[in-house]
């Protein structure tokens, strides 16, 4: 997938926004949550980094896949944050008011690591 397919403003993200922002708010409470707990330290023991994923979720809740929009430069980086999003799913199934009008949810995320 292009990042171009996900740019603000885009029909399928303010579709997403207007159907369920509570649940793209949850989606990422969690996963920072767990991140903040599990990496704590991990940008001290290999540098700051910054790197995009798009998760890509069923209506059912299923991950379905994660693409490396942008790397941060660091395997351990990028590596973390792709396993953050595995470690966690399967997710909330999707809101009955957004499965009825798309079968997948991409998020577009940009995960930041700091010292």
């Amino acid at each position: 997938m292009s990042e171009a397919n996900f740019a603000p403003g885009s029909p399928m993200m303010a579709a997403v926004a207007s159907l369920d922002a509570e649940y793209l708010l949850r989606w990422q409470d969690r996963i920072e949550r767990f991140g903040k707990a599990y990496y704590r330290g991990f940008a001290a023991r290999h540098r700051d980094g910054d790197l995009r994923l798009v998760v890509v979720i069923a209506d059912d809740g299923t991950l379905q896949r994660i693409d490396l929009l942008s790397s941060s430069g660091a395997q351990a980086l990028d590596r973390a944050a792709i396993q953050t999003v595995q470690k966690l799913a399967p997710f909330a199934p999707c809101p009955s008011t957004l499965a009825s009008t798309t079968s997948e949810l991409a998020i577009v995320r940009t995960w930041q690591f700091r010292r």
